[in-house]
């Protein structure tokens, strides 16, 4: 009776070997092989191709940046040298601006000199033998005073050529200085009138002188590297006079 009495437990171990076969007899079932290792490695690779999206896409972001901060500074500088130009051009243009008219006085100092010295060199020289009024003198006291005004004409001419020369050569080294920071003038007369350029102050016939043409400048124009600083005054021709006719004349004489 008791060889052939039935244990459940033996029956639980033939079921699980009959639905594992090639299992060695009673062998408990488990998880397949792979799986243990598979499951903790898949959440490392995850997070370390996170950390890497996000180090690339900080690294572009970065690179970015540097290169808008640089394309920034580079036209900063170049504004501020730009700038910097700007201001230098305008104040070299008031000063050059403000020393017109002191330069306008020494050529008129100039051309009035040349044109004195003219005048004297033609003035006619009182002949030999011309009685003056210092005929009535004692003939030392006509030696004297001959011989000191002769003394004094040649000493006061000579000074007067070196004032003159000295102020020829000061207005030819103002006029190089000034070129170098760009200031330069310009020819007016002869060339077509150019509202631009010049400053109309009066319009009058010319035989020779068409019209539109400036016949003569009453002030030098003066241009500030290729730009006008201040326009010549001129005298514009307005062609050839225009004679009235015969008949009009015989009205106006009645």
């Amino acid at each position: 009776m008791n060889k052939h009495k039935h244990h459940p437990q033996e029956e639980h171990k033939k079921t699980a070997d009959a639905a594992q076969p090639g299992a060695p007899a009673g062998a408990e079932p488990g998880p397949a092989a792979g799986n243990d290792a598979s499951k903790p490695a898949r959440p490392a690779e995850a997070a370390e191709a996170e950390k890497l999206r996000k180090a690339e896409e900080e690294c572009a972001r970065m690179k970015d940046q540097l290169l808008r901060l640089g394309a920034d500074f580079e036209n900063f500088r170049k504004r501020s040298l730009r700038e910097k130009n700007e201001i230098c051009e305008n104040a070299n243009e008031a000063l050059a601006l403000e020393l017109l008219p002191v330069i306008d006085h020494i050529q008129l100092a100039l051309k009035s000199a040349a044109k004195h010295k003219a005048n004297s060199a033609g003035s006619p020289r009182p002949e030999p033998g011309t009685k003056t009024a210092q005929s009535h003198s004692t003939s030392s006291g006509q030696a004297d005073s001959t011989g000191s005004g002769q003394a004094h004409s040649t000493g006061s001419g000579q000074a007067e050529a070196s004032f003159l020369e000295g102020l020829r050569l000061i207005h030819e080294q103002m006029m190089n200085t000034l070129a170098k920071f760009g200031l330069e003038p310009f020819e007016s007369e002869k060339q077509p009138f150019d509202p631009a350029r010049h400053e109309a102050v009066s319009c009058l016939p010319s035989e020779k002188d068409p019209e539109g043409t400036v016949m003569t400048q009453t002030r030098q124009g003066y241009r500030f590297k290729n730009k006008v600083l201040r326009p010549a005054q001129v005298v514009v021709s307005s062609g050839k006079p225009v004679v009235p006719p015969a008949e009009n004349k015989e009205k106006s004489n009645i």
